[in-house]
């Protein structure tokens, strides 16, 4: 079986947004006394976070100022001495904090098993994890806010990573009956 999925949502104020596409294949074959089989996904997602608390700083702005002001150096309207506010201005932090966050994962699992008579089974699998992130972050300081200009230095942020984690297990499955009885015997190793 092999399917594939596509998830594209925009979040509820301008800016936000998140992505993800994921494969995923699961197969199983017998061949005599053997199984084999696999589980592997894969996924890519591509995050736009939302920057502050716009929907506060909707509740702080009076509805007399503009979003855009040409007369402001920055273009955003964000107060005047008529009409004070502490509220950023929702619109300018989201276009001037841009953050894409980027994600890759690989799960999958892989599996021999045999049953060499009737009633034991012996198998052996293995499974891996493998995580990669990505992110990158342009900040613009301007004024977008009312009486508080933004002593700090434009920068651009990025930081990356991955791990990898993976586990193997072999277990032996004994079960029988005797009479009315039934019984099974499990023994498992896992590194």
């Amino acid at each position: 079986m092999f399917s594939f999925n596509y998830f594209d949502q925009d979040g509820t104020v301008k800016g936000p947004d998140f992505q993800r596409f994921t494969l995923r294949s699961n197969t199983e074959t017998k061949i005599g006394m053997f199984t084999i089989g696999e589980n592997l996904t894969f996924g890519r997602s591509v995050t736009h976070p939302i920057n502050g608390s716009p929907f506060l700083d909707l509740a702080r702005m009076p509805p007399v100022i503009p979003v855009y002001d040409s007369n402001n150096e920055s273009g955003y309207g964000y107060g005047t001495d008529a009409y004070p506010t502490y509220g950023t201005n929702p619109i300018g932090l989201q276009e001037l904090r841009q953050t894409t966050q980027t994600h890759y994962r690989f799960l999958g699992n892989g599996f021999v098993q045999m049953n060499p008579f009737k009633g034991l089974t012996l198998k052996s699998s293995i499974g891996v994890e493998y995580n990669s992130w990505y992110d990158h972050e342009v900040e613009i300081y301007d004024q977008i806010r009312y009486n508080t200009e933004d002593e700090y230095e434009n920068r651009l942020l990025e930081r990356k990573g991955d791990f990898l984690t993976w586990i193997w297990e072999n277990t032996a499955l004994y079960s029988a009956q005797i009479d009315r009885y039934k019984f099974d015997i499990l023994v498992g190793y896992s590194a």
